[in-house]
């Protein structure tokens, strides 16, 4: 049996969410491709139909 001691243990349990270091969420949203591809094929769309006119 292993044991781990509870500081060391704290850390292995510690969730993904508890960085020490967040990103802003606008900032997170601005800099994600995710975020980018959909605004630009609907511009790109726009631009279109305003061409078909």
């Amino acid at each position: 049996m292993i044991v781990i001691p509870s500081a060391r243990r704290n850390l292995l349990l510690l969730e993904p969410t508890d960085s020490p270091k967040e990103t802003p969420r606008l900032k997170s949203v601005l800099t994600d491709i995710h975020f980018w591809v959909p605004v630009a094929v609907l511009l790109a769309g726009f631009l279109l139909l305003s061409f078909m006119r």
